[in-house]
C-alpha cells in the first residue's frame, strides 16, 4: 500500500519545497534591491526618481523643502538596514534550519498554494475523456484566437496612455502616480514584469490579460460542472469565454480582464465557503481575489461589497455565526492591506482621486430613477454584445431560482439564487451610490450573467427531457445515432467559437474604426515618427487621441527621446514649428501649411499633417 501512496505525496512534497526555496530567493531579492535602493539615495534624488516621469512636478515642489519628511526619510533608512537583517537571518532560518515559529505559518499558507495546483490537478484526473476533448478543443481554439487577436488589434488610446505614464515609467512610478482611474495598478505591475519579455510593448502589456482570460475560463467551468450536466456545462463554458467583453478584455492591455477574472473566483470560493467553511484553499482564494481585484480598480468594490454581504446574510440566516466572525475578520484584513498598497496613492495624489475620480458628482435620486433603466439596458446589450435581446429577457433567468427548482439536485439551490443576486446587484448599487458610471463598470457581471443563463438552460432541458420521453413513442431507439453525437458535439463547439471569433472580428472594428484608421496611418508615416520631436494639436474634437498615441509610438522607439505634446491649442496658436500637426478638418482652411504633407484623415474628427523636412 506504501508504494501506491509515494508517487502521489511526493511530488506535491517536491512542490512545495521548489515554492519555498523561491518564494524565500524572490522575498530577499525584492527586499535587498528596494531597501539599497533607499538607503543608497539622498532625500532629493530618492524623491526625483520616485516622481520621474510625471509630468507636473512642480505639483510636489513641497516635498523637497518639508524638514519633518527629510528626518522620517533618514530615520527610515536606519530602520530598514535592520529589517533587512532580520529578514535575511529569518529567511536563513526558515529554508535551512526550520526551527522558527514565524516557519510554521510561512509553510502552512505555502502548503495551501500547493492545494490550489494538486486540487486542480485531480479535478482534471477526474474528467471523463469527452470532458477533456471538449475543454482542449475550447482552449486550444481560444488560445489561437486571442493570440491572433492580441497581435493585430491596434492599440488604442487608453492602452497607449496607460504605457507611456505607467507600465513604460518603471513599478514606483505605476504604484504611486495616479492622475486618472485608468491607472489599473494591479494590472500595470504584472504588465510591467512582462515587459522584460522580446516583446513590443503592444504584446507585452497584453498578455497578463490573455492569461486571466484562461484562469477565469478555467475556474468558471470547475463551478458550472458542479450544477449544470457535462454538455451544458461545456456549452455554457463556451458561452462565457467567446462573450463579446470576455474576448475585449482579454486582449487589451487594460485591468477589465483581471476584474472578470478575479469576480469569477470570488464566485468559486464563495460557493465553496458555503459547503466548506474551513477550507484554508477557498480562504486564500477569497483573500486573495479580494485585495487583488480592489487593487486593480476601486470600482471592484461593487462586486466585494454585494457578494460579502450575501455570504454574511446567509451566515446569519443559518446560524453560523463563527464561521461569518471568521470571514468578516478575512474581508477586514484584506481592506486593511488594500489601504496599505493605495497609501502611496493617496498621499501623493489625494483621497478624492479614489472617492471622486475625474471629479464626478453625485447623481440626484430623481435622476437615478430616470437613468437607471436605460443604463441597464445598455450594460445588458454590452455583456451580451448584443441591443437585439431586451433587458426583460432578465426576467427569464428567475424560474431556476423559484424554491425547489434547482439546476442540479445534489448541490441546492443556494448558488443559483446567488448569482441572480449578484447579477441583479447594480440596480440596488446606483441608489446606494447614485452615479451613473461606464457600463464596462460592471463587466464583473459577465460570470454571473452566464451562470444564470446556463441555470436556466440546464432547468429547460431537464423538464423538456422529461416531456419527450412521455410523448416519444414506445420502444424506439436512437441507439443509431449515438456515434454521431461526439463528433457532432465538437463540431458545434467549434463552429460556434470560429462564429463568435468573426463576429468579435467585425464588430471591433465597427466599434474601433479610428484605430484601425490611425494605425493605417502611422504604418504610412514609416520611419518619420523616428525623427519627430514635437506634435502640436488642436482641442475641438479627438485630436489629443490621435497625439497621445502618436507620442506613445515615438515613446516606444526610444524612452529617453524628448517628444514635446503642444496641445490643445486653439487653431490660430499654432506656430507651425512642430514635426505633426493633428487639426480638427473644419480648421484647416485657411491655414499655412505649405511646409507639411497631408497624410490622412479621419472622417470630421481630425486631419493628420507631417512637415516635409523628415525623410
Amino acid at each position: 500500500m506504501e508504494k501506491n501512496h509515494l508517487p502521489e505525496r511526493l511530488p506535491a512534497e517536491n512542490l512545495f519545497l521548489s515554492l519555498r526555496y523561491l518564494f524565500a530567493a524572490c522575498i530577499f531579492s525584492c527586499s535587498f534591491y528596494f531597501i539599497l535602493l533607499y538607503v543608497s539615495s539622498d532625500y532629493a534624488s530618492f524623491l526625483q526618481a520616485l516622481l520621474s516621469g510625471v509630468r507636473r512636478m512642480s505639483d510636489y515642489e513641497d516635498h523637497y523643502r518639508d524638514p519633518v519628511l527629510k528626518m522620517i526619510f533618514v530615520a527610515l533608512k536606519w530602520v530598514l538596514a535592520g529589517f533587512l537583517i532580520l529578514l535575511s537571518a529569518w529567511l536563513y532560518d526558515w529554508c535551512f534550519l526550520h526551527r522558527s515559529r514565524l516557519s510554521r505559518p510561512a509553510d502552512k499558507r505555502i502548503r495551501t498554494v500547493v492545494s490550489v495546483f494538486t486540487g486542480n490537478r485531480d479535478f482534471v484526473r477526474g474528467l471523463d475523456p469527452f470532458t477533456r476533448c471538449c475543454l482542449g478543443l475550447i482552449f486550444g481554439l481560444q488560445a489561437g484566437a486571442l493570440l491572433f487577436f492580441l497581435v493585430h488589434t491596434p492599440f488604442h488610446y487608453d492602452e497607449a496612455w496607460t504605457y507611456v505614464y505607467f507600465t513604460g515609467r518603471g513599478f514606483l512610478q505605476t504604484a504611486t502616480f495616479y492622475p486618472l482611474p485608468n491607472n489599473h495598478i494591479f494590472y500595470n505591475l504584472v504588465a510591467g514584469l512582462f515587459t522584460r519579455l522580446p516583446f513590443g510593448p503592444e504584446v507585452c502589456t497584453r498578455l497578463p490579460g490573455l492569461c486571466a482570460n484562461f484562469i477565469a475560463t478555467w475556474y468558471f467551468f470547475k463551478l458550472a460542472a458542479g450544477y449544470f450536466p457535462r454538455t451544458i456545462a461545456v456549452l455554457t463554458t463556451l458561452a462565457f469565454s467567446a462573450a463579446y467583453p470576455v474576448i475585449l478584455y482579454s486582449v487589451e492591455a487594460r485591468g477589465y480582464s483581471f476584474l472578470i477574472c478575479f469576480a469569477v473566483l470570488l464566485c468559486y470560493a464563495a460557493e465553496g465557503l458555503v459547503r466548506s467553511p474551513d477550507s484554508g484553499r477557498l480562504r486564500l482564494l477569497f483573500f486573495f481575489s479580494v485585495v487583488a481585484g480592489l487593487y486593480t480598480m476601486p470600482s471592484f468594490l461593487f462586486a466585494v461589497f454585494v457578494i460579502n454581504m450575501i455570504l454574511l446574510i446567509y451566515y446569519a440566516v443559518n446560524g453560523r455565526w463563527r464561521e461569518g466572525g471568521r470571514f468578516l475578520l478575512d474581508n477586514v484584513i484584506a481592506v486593511g492591506i488594500v489601504a496599505l498598497l493605495y497609501a502611496p496613492v493617496i498621499y501623493l495624489n489625494g483621497l478624492k482621486v479614489l472617492t471622486n475620480p475625474n471629479g464626478s458628482s453625485v447623481t440626484s435620486y430623481h435622476e437615478v430613477a430616470r437613468l437607471i433603466l436605460p443604463h441597464l439596458s445598455s450594460t445588458w446589450s454590452f455583456l451580451l454584445g448584443s441591443r437585439r435581446i431586451p433587458l426583460a429577457a432578465i426576467l427569464l433567468l428567475v424560474i431556476p431560482a423559484l424554491p425547489g427548482n434547482p439546476a442540479k439536485g445534489t448541490r441546492g439551490p443556494f448558488f443559483v439564487r446567488f448569482s441572480l443576486l449578484v447579477l441583479l446587484s447594480p440596480a440596488f448599487i446606483l441608489f446606494l451610490y447614485p452615479v451613473i458610471p461606464f457600463e464596462r463598470t460592471w463587466v464583473y457581471l459577465a460570470g454571473p450573467l452566464f451562470f444564470s443563463i446556463g441555470f436556466f438552460a440546464a432547468f429547460g432541458c431537464r423538464h423538456l427531457g422529461d416531456l419527450m420521453r412521455r410523448i416519444a413513442a414506445p420502444g424506439r431507439s436512437f441507439s443509431a445515432f449515438a456515434g454521431y453525437r461526439q463528433p457532432v458535439f465538437f463540431g458545434l463547439i467549434a463552429g460556434l467559437l470560429l462564429l463568435s471569433y468573426a463576429n468579435f472580428k467585425t464588430t471591433h472594428h465597427k466599434q474601433y474604426a479610428i484605430d484601425y484608421t490611425i494605425r493605417d496611418q502611422f504604418d504610412k508615416m514609416g520611419h518619420t515618427i523616428d525623427h519627430i520631436t514635437g506634435i502640436g494639436y488642436t482641442g475641438r474634437s479627438l485630436e489629443y487621441y490621435v497625439a497621445e498615441d502618436l507620442f506613445f509610438q515615438c515613446f516606444k522607439r526610444n524612452p529617453l527621446r524628448t517628444v514635446v505634446l503642444d496641445g490643445p491649442q486653439k487653431t490660430a496658436d499654432l506656430d507651425y514649428t512642430q514635426s505633426v500637426l493633428i487639426i480638427a478638418p473644419d480648421s484647416v482652411v485657411g491655414m499655412k501649411l505649405g511646409g507639411y504633407e497631408f497624410v490622412g484623415s479621419y472622417e470630421d474628427v481630425y486631419s493628420l499633417f507631417v512637415r516635409r523636412e523628415h525623410p
